[in-house]
């Protein structure tokens, strides 16, 4: 699943959505949700919070 995604591909920021669609894997957005949880609570990711740019 995650190992299909590559993040060398992107430099900028990603919503939770745009990961789980570069990880074709719409049924598993929790899963990867918690994934990017847990980087982030070993400096491994970085999870900002924010609206929606229109």
């Amino acid at each position: 699943m995650l190992n299909e995604a590559s993040y060398k591909e992107s430099v900028e920021p990603l919503t939770l959505e745009e990961v789980v669609d570069r990880c074709h894997a719409p049924e598993d957005i929790e899963v990867i949700y918690k994934i990017i949880a847990h980087m982030a609570a070993n400096d491994g990711a970085l999870i900002a919070e924010g609206g929606i740019i229109q």
